[in-house]
């Protein structure tokens, strides 16, 4: 579960073996969760539906392997 509130409207992203995290995201963002199994997840701004250079976008990049020391 995330850290915090959810933000009214906004929506869950709950990963799996391959990306163990859990994050919240704006609404009109989209989630491409097709590199999970590389360990990468990525969350589109509108308009956006790959890692443009000059688009709106984030990846999250995980080992899948849990670090006790690991922040972001």
């Amino acid at each position: 579960k995330p850290v915090g509130t959810l933000p009214a409207g906004w929506k869950t992203y709950n990963g799996n073996a391959n990306v163990p995290f859990v994050m919240y995201y704006p609404p009109d963002w989209t989630v491409d969760d097709s590199s999970a199994n590389d360990g990468r997840i990525y969350f589109y701004g509108p308009g956006v539906d790959k890692p443009y250079s000059d688009g709106l976008w984030v990846m999250v990049a995980t080992t899948g392997i849990r670090d006790p020391q690991g922040n972001i």
